[in-house]
């Protein structure tokens, strides 16, 4: 608490709280620091400290948000204390479909029972089988701007022809980009249909983090 004060007399942490608030060192502590820093790295179940675990869509944006606060609080905070200001540079959400969408257009979806690619060369190793289907055009994520995706589907008795999924991904004349299934995955009779949905995502230095392993 300490701490919040002397950098409340440098940079007014106003910034970080709602409108409503008066008591800033307290929100912070209480809303930024113990729910959400110690949520997602330090969380303590048996002493009412909760997993912040924010994968579902409102979870994620308030942290984001939360975090896009605190960003631009350090940066005003460093110029005020150290008199250096922070270099931003972006890309914003038109360009990189621009520079995104060429790499998708031509892409081919895949499953396979293979485990892993050849690192030299991209190829699956042999005896390997694969099953491909055609994708669609790429299209911006709905929860992300800066996430373009490609999505495509099997029909499930071609993938009753594996073994197991083990790898799925897309390949192109650019690139490859696969995910492993450490399962591994086997489709059952009562499944009709298998999608996948894949994609590029974008993350710009100069801003707050946007995507959680946790």
């Amino acid at each position: 608490m300490d701490a919040l004060s002397e950098a409340h007399e440098l940079a007014s942490l106003a910034s970080l709280t709602p409108s409503n608030v008066t008591n800033h060192r307290k929100w912070i502590y209480k809303n930024m620091y113990q729910a959400q820093r110690s949520g997602l790295m330090h969380a303590k179940p048996d002493r009412g400290r909760g997993y912040l675990l924010p994968q579902d869509q409102a979870r994620r944006a308030e942290l984001i948000e939360a975090l896009g606060k605190l960003w631009d609080y350090i940066r005003a905070f460093n110029e005020k204390h150290l008199g250096v200001r922070a270099r931003r540079s972006f890309l914003y959400r038109h360009g990189w479909a621009m520079l995104a969408d060429p790499l998708l257009t031509d892409a081919t979806l895949f499953a396979s029972d293979a485990s892993e690619m050849s690192r030299e060369d991209g190829s699956l190793p042999e005896g390997s089988t694969t099953v491909e289907s055609p994708s669609t055009p790429p299209e911006e994520d709905t929860t992300d701007y800066m996430l373009r995706t490609i999505a495509g589907s099997c029909d499930a008795p071609k993938l009753r022809g594996l073994q197991a999924i083990r790898m799925i991904g897309f390949t192109s004349k650019a690139m490859s980009v696969t995910s492993e299934l450490t399962g591994p995955l086997v489709v059952g009779d009562s499944v009709a249909r298998f999608e996948i949905v894949t994609g590029l995502r974008n993350h710009n230095e100069s801003e707050a983090p946007r995507t959680f392993s946790s």
